[in-house]
């Protein structure tokens, strides 16, 4: 649809049925706080429909929010809408949309539900373990416009079948429209910042000088090599926009509804960013694309036209593949002060499984570039992946302390490191329906999502073991990176600008006071040589660790299994693994890969 036509039907007509329809979209909350991540799903699908004449529209921000169950439910039963919107950008939401969406129908019977997000993977079972009627599959601008003409036209069910992008129930067999279409790119992320109310906004957009000068919210604005930021900057707000839908990649742990990449236009995007600058007084911007600037004719001209803007900003998703001197240079003329990559691995083997397509050497190089040219960046690891093993690990350890030594502004703590985390619609969770860590039920399937709702991809209890080692010694490879990265760091810079680097400036505390406290990574942190010559015995640390956080009954199953399996591996040599694409093991190497409905296959394989 063209935008003309959007503007021609801009206005409801009187006694259109579109403006009876009263709708309520909602944010779950997310993690234990929330973010500044604006909720950009909700958002570009509200201004999509009122846009189309579909003005009854409200919005209540519980992630914001942060009410109490029983405050939401009856915030909710008192707006009494006719269609409720459930937005579920994470797999990790399930109970809270199990929660919600099974009390709201005990309250409101007529009440359609519909969800929308990475959560709507796992279609089949939210609409039969849970109160939601109708799951947005992909894209949900043009699904939710079509799936809304039949609502408020009281049309029959059977027309759901012939719009794309919807998934429900007919007779308690899951039905699947197939994937949503997909918008035209300068219609991608149109977002009416007014539909947010003013409490939102100022979450969106807050200002950089509220933030601590530490904080990773404003950390990345300044560069390494000490360049300041103008007095006149410093009330600005920071934004975080999209220039990008999708991806050029299909990593394997990763979830996508998109299928390939569509760029906002340059001169649509920077419009965007002026109307930003002009009502909310916002000079910084993060860019939060999985795959910023891949295409380089696109990225050359939105430098162009960013560069009289005279703003700073940063991105968080690059491709190492295409940085040059030249590329970095640009960007960094244009305002640029941090660039972010997912190289998520040391380890040629383990980029092979993960499908990145990249190399260690461009790692390498995009990083060194990178630092060189006095902008800032962070390593960031994805571990515990299938055929991880021992050797990996170390080769990811070097990786990292490589990185991290190139220069001494660089903090060896600085370093984001996540395991393997199994979400819907991937070739990890597929792999580990296979392996039985999941089951391939949908009670089986269900009992999993519960098990990780609000929880991330750094969770130690929910994380499954897709290695050929032990729990304790899964968990304890963090810190074995960590320690030989510190190490590595001290080694080069030596010992007092280390801890000068570790401890801000700060005196270092003492010894006793730490093991007082019971902050035993600091005492980590405090002696690197040690924790280097411990490295090998982190699992052992990390026994000692779940003795608090599981009991001493959980806590000796880990140790009797460590045991098992190390005398296990010292016995019998392991089977070797096959390092190729998880999604070829998944698709080519397993009989009957996709168990369960035929409608949930498309779902399984991603796009």
């Amino acid at each position: 649809m063209s935008n003309q036509v959007l503007e021609q039907e801009l206005v409801a007509k009187p006694g259109d049925t579109k403006t009876k329809l009263k709708t309520l979209f909602v944010t779950l909350p997310q993690r234990d706080t929330a973010g500044t991540f604006p909720p950009y799903g909700a958002l570009a699908v509200m201004t999509y429909l009122k846009k189309l004449g579909y003005v009854n529209l409200s919005f209540y921000n519980m992630d914001l929010l942060r009410p109490s169950r029983k405050e939401a439910i009856d915030y909710i039963v008192s707006y009494n809408p006719d269609v409720l919107c459930i937005s579920a950008p994470v797999s990790t939401s399930y109970e809270n949309c199990k929660y919600y969406s099974l009390e709201l129908k005990k309250r409101l019977p007529q009440l359609k539900i519909v969800l929308g997000g990475n959560l709507a993977a796992s279609a089949e079972i939210i609409l039969k373990k849970t109160g939601v009627d109708i799951c947005v599959l992909g894209e949900g601008e043009i699904a939710c416009k079509e799936l809304f003409d039949v609502l408020s036209g009281n049309r029959p069910k059977s027309e759901l079948s012939k719009i794309k992008g919807l998934g429900y129930l007919e007779g308690g067999e899951f039905i699947n429209t197939g994937h949503a279409e997909q918008l035209p790119m300068d219609q991608v992320y149109d977002v009416d910042w007014s539909i947010l109310d003013e409490h939102s906004r100022e979450h969106c957009f807050q200002k950089f000088e509220d933030f601590a000068l530490d904080s990773g919210q404003i950390k990345y604005f300044y560069g390494i090599r000490g360049e300041t930021i103008a007095p006149s900057m410093l009330e600005k707000k920071i934004s975080i926009i999209a220039c990008s839908k999708g991806c050029v990649a299909r990593c394997t742990f990763c979830h996508r509804w998109q299928k390939g990449i569509r760029f906002i236009p340059p001169e649509i995007l920077i419009g965007r960013m002026k109307y930003l600058m002009e009502n909310y007084n916002v000079g910084f911007f993060e860019f939060a694309d999985e795959c910023f600037g891949a295409d380089l004719k696109w990225l050359h001209k939105f430098c162009e036209m960013v560069k009289p803007l005279n703003i700073l900003w940063n991105t968080a998703g690059m491709r190492v593949k295409q940085m040059t001197p030249a590329i970095i240079a640009m960007m960094k003329e244009a305002g640029c002060r941090s660039i972010i990559y997912g190289m998520e691995t040391g380890s040629e083997k383990m980029i092979e499984i993960m499908e990145k397509r990249a190399a260690i050497e461009d790692n390498i190089r995009a990083f060194r570039l990178t630092i060189e040219a006095g902008l800032n960046t962070i390593p960031q690891l994805i571990i515990g992946m299938p055929g991880e093993t021992h050797e990996t690990i170390l080769e990811s350890a070097d990786f990292i302390a490589r990185n991290i030594t190139l220069d001494e502004s660089q903090n060896p703590r600085e370093v984001s490191i996540n395991f393997a985390q199994a979400l819907p619609g991937t070739p990890l969770y597929e792999y580990a329906r296979h392996k039985g860590m999941i089951g391939e039920s949908i009670d089986e399937e269900e009992k999993y999502l519960l098990h990780i709702s609000d929880r991330n991809a750094c969770d130690e209890a929910t994380t499954l073991n897709f290695t050929e080692y032990s729990r304790l010694t899964l968990l304890s490879w963090r810190n074995v990176i960590l320690c030989i990265v510190k190490y590595e760091y001290m080694k080069k810079f030596g010992l007092k600008y280390y801890y000068k680097i570790m401890f801000n400036g700060k005196k270092r505390p003492t010894l006793f006071s730490m093991i007082k406290n019971k902050q035993f990574g600091l005492i980590l942190d405090s002696y690197p040589r040690l924790a280097y010559r411990l490295r090998r015995f982190m699992w052992a640390l990390k026994w000692i660790d779940s003795c608090k956080r599981y009991g001493f009954r959980q806590a000796f199953r880990f140790l009797g299994q460590h045991i098992v399996v190390s005398i296990k591996r010292i016995l019998k040599k392991p089977s070797p693994f096959e390092y190729k694409s998880l999604r070829k093991i998944v698709e080519k190497d397993i009989k009957e890969p996709f168990k369960g409905s035929k409608a949930m296959v498309p779902l399984r394989i991603g796009r």
